[in-house]
């Protein structure tokens, strides 16, 4: 019965995603919060920024409706993290009192909903020490910090963020089942919500619905960011999770180890470069799979389907070999990735 619901809900949202985005696009193009393209831009013409707004809405309009227990800080977080985003999208805020006032809106999220992280699949007792907490607490920022941030820069092509927003909700309630469990209730709406309005999205900003694009825009990248960094908390913290099931904490590493690795390995070499890391340029996997002539559709295939390879592979070493296993396995995908992208840049400054 809870899957029989969750599709209903994906429907609904869906269905509440495309007559939001109808209604927001004027208002968007009536205050000027729209996207023009520019030499990091890969799309044409100036696309409306109502990602953040219409899954805002959708999401936690659809937790009061259906009575879904969702946690306060992150309705509160997110709210604030999407009303940055919006004045981001028409302001253009300059990256380090964007940085600070997203520190400062986890460390909200992290009190009110105590998503404190206290377990990383290693060192259990000595790190689950309550003499431990800020050390918990700087865990927990972060992490979402990162979260953020990862799915805002790979969000550089249509359809990219959102989809692989997808591809991380779908492996993280199928981790429930391949580890013996069944998905709490709540994780399991909260994610037909926020797919069905990702779904939503997708059909506006993919084009399938002609001469109607939307972009995500910030507010849209760093709430996805935001709100599945924080549903990965807790359904890997125990004293976080509502229902006590959890999956182990390395999993939630391996969920979002494309977009996070791409995100850090990006920043070393701008910072190698004697750049900021947030300085804007065209490095990211997305760009250089477009530099070497790969077309949008093709971009996406590609990195869904590593990002999902990337997860699986992840997930079989950490049920089979456990967390430690698991961690060190990840430190090697991150030092490959790495080595794969300085090769990447070799050969395009030969063909250069």
């Amino acid at each position: 019965m809870p899957m029989n619901n969750a599709v209903f809900v994906i429907i609904g949202s869906f269905t509440a995603g495309l007559l939001l985005a109808f209604s927001l696009r004027p208002i968007a193009i009536k205050w000027g919060v729209i996207d023009k393209p520019d030499w990091r831009k890969l799309h044409v013409g100036d696309v409306p920024l109502i990602g953040g707004p219409l899954i805002l809405l959708v999401t936690f309009m659809g937790s009061l409706l259906l009575s879904i227990d969702f946690p306060l800080g992150a309705f509160i977080a997110g709210s604030l993290i999407a009303m940055l985003g919006v004045v981001d999208d028409k302001y253009d805020v300059s990256a380090s009192p964007k940085f600070f006032l997203q520190v400062a809106i986890a460390c909200l999220l992290i009190s009110i909903d105590s998503a404190h992280i206290v377990d990383i699949g290693i060192y259990q007792k000595d790190f689950a020490n309550p003499a431990n907490q800020i050390l918990h607490f700087g865990l927990a920022v972060l992490a979402i910090v990162i979260g953020v941030n990862a799915l805002n820069l790979i969000d550089g092509i249509d359809g990219l963020a959102a989809s692989i927003a997808l591809v991380i909700l779908i492996n993280a309630n199928l981790a429930f089942v391949v580890s013996g469990q069944s998905v709490p209730k709540d994780i399991l709406l909260h994610s037909a919500l926020l797919a069905g309005a990702l779904c939503s999205f997708l059909a506006f900003n993919l084009s399938l619905i002609d001469g109607k694009k939307i972009f995500l825009g910030d507010s849209g990248s760093m709430l996805i960011g935001l709100l599945i960094t924080s549903m990965l908390i807790n359904i890997s913290q125990t004293p976080s999770s509502s229902s006590g099931i959890t999956i182990p904490a390395s999993l939630c590493l391996w969920l979002t180890a494309l977009p996070m690795t791409d995100m850090l390995v990006t920043f070393m070499k701008r910072i190698l470069n004697g750049k900021s890391p947030f300085s804007p340029d065209r490095i990211h996997l997305h760009h250089r799979l477009k530099d070497i002539g790969l077309s949008k559709w093709h971009i996406l295939i590609v990195i869904l389907t590593a990002s999902a390879i990337i997860f699986w592979g992840g997930a079989a070493i950490t049920f089979q070999f456990g967390e430690t296993a698991s961690l060190i396995a990840y430190g090697v995908f991150m030092v490959s990735y790495a080595i794969f992208i300085n090769a990447l840049d070799r050969a395009q400054a030969k063909a250069d």
